[in-house]
């Protein structure tokens, strides 16, 4: 578990350093390990295998930026869907995957954001978390 903790705090500390953690938020069971910061009592242990980012506002990316490369810096290879052309990021520690809010009709196809040169896949109800994230500081990366 600690190879896994210390690979999620290089992936944040790297997407800060670059600017991309800006454009961001991190959802799901990793999300546990800064409640800590901000909230009392205990939490689950329990964590996935993968880490989930929320690309917001996929249309409005501010920076540019090869993630795939710069993932692949730190062990992660691409690996990608042939039915629907998903990329996720895979390490033998843990898979990164990207989401965006869907609206409209919906497709099952993933959004391609270029300026990332990712894509993600779109999911409903995103836009729930993306309506009061709470900002957490640690070890001088704001999340």
């Amino acid at each position: 578990m600690e190879n896994k903790k210390s690979l999620v705090f290089e992936i944040l500390k790297t997407f800060h350093d670059t600017g991309l953690l800006n454009e961001l938020i991190l959802i799901g069971s990793w999300c546990q390990i800064f409640y800590k910061q901000i909230l009392s009592g205990e939490l689950p242990a329990l964590r996935t295998q993968d880490i989930d980012f929320l690309i917001p506002k996929p249309n409005s990316i501010k920076i540019s930026i090869d993630v795939p490369k710069l993932l692949e810096k730190h062990g992660f290879r691409e690996v990608i869907n042939n039915h629907n052309g998903l990329a996720k990021y895979s390490h033998p520690e843990l898979e990164l995957e990207f989401l965006a809010p869907e609206k409209g009709r919906g497709t099952d196809k993933p959004v391609m954001i270029k300026k990332l040169n990712i894509n993600a896949v779109k999911l409903r109800y995103l836009n729930l978390l993306q309506s009061f994230p709470i900002d957490v500081e640690y070890k001088d990366i704001k999340l």
